[in-house]
């Protein structure tokens, strides 16, 4: 069975990384949905970036750990390019902190914000259900 909250956290991590214009054909995107993920599972990760989670996401892709941190600089860099942080940041009604975030402070807004739409979406998918059913058994 698939996990509907996993769906929605992938369908928003999509979302959110067009809205920062990094695309797909960019590996730092692949890797920042999978790092996005793994924090996501284990809010722990975010704690120790480089040691734990670089290296498990590069053990997953065959990769070293700095090419995928250097994968998703260049992906944050192409997006200040194209103007994709101002974009999001209007958007998310939010600032970094500077004005080009780190790999880090980037994942954490993008994990924390899929989590908190994803949460929203299944409340309002149970508040459905329970109108629904109380209108079949009127």
């Amino acid at each position: 069975m698939i996990d509907e909250r996993g769906v929605l956290l992938e369908e928003r991590l999509s979302v959110y990384l067009m809205l920062l214009k990094i695309t797909p054909n960019l590996k730092g995107y692949t890797y920042m949905k999978e790092c996005a993920k793994q924090i996501f599972v284990d809010s722990t990760k975010k704690f120790n970036i480089q040691e734990k989670l670089y290296k498990d996401v590069g053990e997953m892709y065959n990769e070293k750990s700095t090419i995928i941190e250097r994968s998703l600089r260049h992906a944050i860099d192409a997006s200040l390019n194209r103007d994709g942080i101002k974009d999001f940041e209007k958007f998310m009604k939010m600032e970094f902190y500077n004005e080009k975030p780190s790999p880090r402070e980037l994942l954490c807004v993008l994990v924390e914000r899929a989590m908190v739409e994803s949460n929203k979406m299944l409340a309002n998918k149970s508040n459905i259900y329970k109108r629904w059913n109380e209108l079949l058994l009127k």
